[in-house]
């Protein structure tokens, strides 16, 4: 995990919570001049969240922590990024990236408008409706709409694109071919954090399978169970948990 905190409680609770299930967070740097980055949310009764960001201290993720970590950067299998950190950074990172020739994925939240050259740096682009609205000017509300701007996204170097629907689903798009791989009928508590659940499943499925359609039906089982618990990290479900629903749902 890269990263700042403040030299605060919330630093401290969050990078101890990390470390418990095994999280290296020794490029997590606390930050003495700014507070911890904190989210407001707010849930309404159908457990649609709303969220306001302060970044605090990650807000102040260099290009200079990244040159600190080039040499941890040549033996990653991949790189996740969001876009909670400086653009900037986030630019140079790809840079960084595509002089390694290191597999990338990038989750646009929230969201940011990216450029082509951005765009082709990027080896998975993960984007809820909203993100992939803003992106590309379609909007983005059912299956086809999603393909609609999936296609803008390739005409622009797009490369394998994710559009995630909700309780629809999600898109996968790639220069040739779009599947739909549809959602897990779950009680919904609460939405916080199930696109953050539902992007670490697709990574660590893909980097286990190499299979694109299995890893998104993996991601939609994390998210379909992130969304049953109230919060954000205490809703993540662990790898037994997932591989507990599958089988329930294959029983079925």
């Amino acid at each position: 995990m890269v990263g700042r905190v403040g030299q605060d409680d919330f630093g401290a609770r969050l990078t101890s919570s990390l470390n418990d299930v095994g999280v290296n967070t020794s490029a997590v740097k606390i930050d003495p001049t700014q507070s911890t980055g904190i989210a407001m949310i707010t849930v309404d009764d159908a457990g649609e969240n709303r969220i306001l960001i302060v970044a605090g201290a990650n807000g102040q993720v260099s290009t200079a922590d990244v040159d600190a970590l080039r040499p941890a950067l040549a033996h990653l299998k991949a790189l996740v990024l969001q876009m909670e950190i400086p653009f900037e950074t986030i630019e140079y990172v790809l840079d960084v990236t595509a002089e390694l020739n290191l597999l990338t994925f990038l989750n646009l939240a929230p969201a940011y408008l990216i450029s082509d050259e951005m765009l082709k740096k990027i080896d998975y682009l993960i984007l809820n409706e909203s993100e992939a609205s803003l992106l590309t000017n379609v909007s983005v509300i059912d299956q086809d709409s999603a393909k609609a701007a999936c296609s803008a996204l390739f005409t622009r170097g797009a490369h394998t694109v994710i559009v995630t629907l909700g309780s629809k689903g999600a898109l996968l798009a790639t220069s040739n071919e779009f599947s739909f791989l549809p959602s897990y009928q779950v009680d919904v508590v609460d939405t916080t954090a199930a696109g953050d659940a539902f992007v670490a499943g697709f990574v660590v499925s893909l980097l286990e399978t190499q299979d694109l359609a299995r890893s998104v039906q993996y991601a939609n089982a994390v998210g379909a169970l992130t969304v049953t618990k109230l919060g954000a990290q205490v809703s993540l479900p662990s790898k037994t948990d997932v591989e507990t629903f599958l089988n329930k749902q294959a029983e079925r």
